[in-house]
């Protein structure tokens, strides 16, 4: 059964179709991934989902009520968000921030703290609760979003490139977070990424856009068949014991056209 339904979702921005006719279900307690080029409406899709944009064509239900029509408290309760960045006017310290993401719960301060607290050690990030979100590296101001959704305590939980500002030891430990949260917790998981490969063991759901349009709707296992046709691009596919990592292949023509403008540049800045 679904949880999350979407039904003829459209963007138009300037007359262009950013979306175009987005049908999907994920059940509860799915895993899912969202693939696609830059540009394809990836970002605007999860914005849908989560009413952020709301002049879109179709409609978007979570477990039977219109995410648009949600009140505040009933939608944080519902759904958390995970953005590609940390963007605030306010100079808040990590501790307040996690703070505001309890808004929904009605508990005492010590209810309040202990989730607070546990959601910072599920990211490592305990050790920063007194510093300001601005003294933050980029990776850890990527930690603390993700422990703020974690602290919300959400059924959905919607992350765009969660991964893409951490170095490798944390890309692992947030896959790993995310897999716990997806088989203790029972989130469901939407969740936008450039990087498939950290997700091979748990074989998720995988969507497929392409130009606003939804291309695929497969699972990891079968991803290598699709992959050329989503990014328009060759993959090298390497086999492991448990699915194929698939990295793109860069054209040796291309390096070598490369090579010769360089050179080309060089006489031309020696003259």
């Amino acid at each position: 059964m679904s949880a999350l339904t979407l039904r003829g979702v459209g963007v138009e921005r300037r007359r262009q179709s950013i979306l175009h006719g987005i049908d999907l279900d994920v059940a509860a307690q799915q895993f899912t991934l969202i693939l696609g080029p830059n540009g394809c409406g990836k970002t605007t899709l999860l914005k849908c989902i989560l009413a952020m944009i709301n002049d879109y064509t179709g409609h978007i239900t979570w477990k039977g009520r219109n995410t648009r029509t949600m009140g505040g408290r009933e939608r944080a309760r519902a759904l958390a968000y995970v953005p590609q960045k940390l963007e605030t006017a306010f100079a808040l310290d990590v501790l307040t921030f996690m703070e505001l993401a309890r808004f929904a719960h009605e508990e005492s301060r010590e209810q309040r703290r202990n989730a607070i607290d546990a959601a910072l050690a599920q990211t490592d990030m305990q050790h920063k609760a007194g510093a300001f979100l601005s003294e933050l590296s980029g990776g850890e101001q990527q930690r603390v979003l993700i422990a703020a959704a974690v602290a919300q305590e959400p059924e959905l939980l919607v992350l765009d490139e969660p991964t893409s500002a951490l170095d490798p030891r944390h890309q692992v430990a947030i896959v790993q977070l995310l897999a716990r949260l997806h088989q203790q917790k029972r989130f469901t998981i939407v969740l936008v990424t450039h990087d498939w490969n950290p997700f091979i063991h748990l074989n998720p759901r995988v969507i497929g856009l392409k130009a606003g349009r939804l291309l695929v709707d497969t699972d990891l296992k079968q991803l290598p068949n699709h992959l050329a046709s989503i990014y328009d691009c060759r993959f090298h596919q390497l086999p492991l014991e448990k699915g194929v990592v698939c990295v793109p292949v860069i054209e040796s023509n291309a390096l070598r056209l490369d090579k010769k403008a360089v050179t080309s540049r060089q006489d031309i800045n020696t003259t």
